[in-house]
């Protein structure tokens, strides 16, 4: 009988960078969005990436606000 998956295969398509980008993000989750360190360890990989994709859109519409305002600012001058 065949094993279900090959570890070779499945461990050679991790990035050898995967440590420092999971360490990056989880450190990101804790001071930008406030999650605390038990909580992710115990989050979902799928839920944490839900919690930084909004995260990232509110600051993408909040930069976005900015530069209107400064538009708008600048026009009433």
């Amino acid at each position: 009988m065949k094993p279900f998956l090959n570890s070779t295969l499945l461990f050679s398509s991790i990035s050898p960078d995967f440590k420092r980008y999971l360490v990056d993000e989880i450190i990101s989750c804790v001071k930008f969005i406030g999650i605390s360190h038990d909580t992710l360890m115990r989050m979902p990989t799928y839920l944490r990436k839900i919690y930084i994709g909004k995260h990232n859109e509110f600051i993408a519409d909040e930069k976005e606000k900015m530069k209107q305002n400064q538009k708008n600012r600048g026009k009433k001058k």
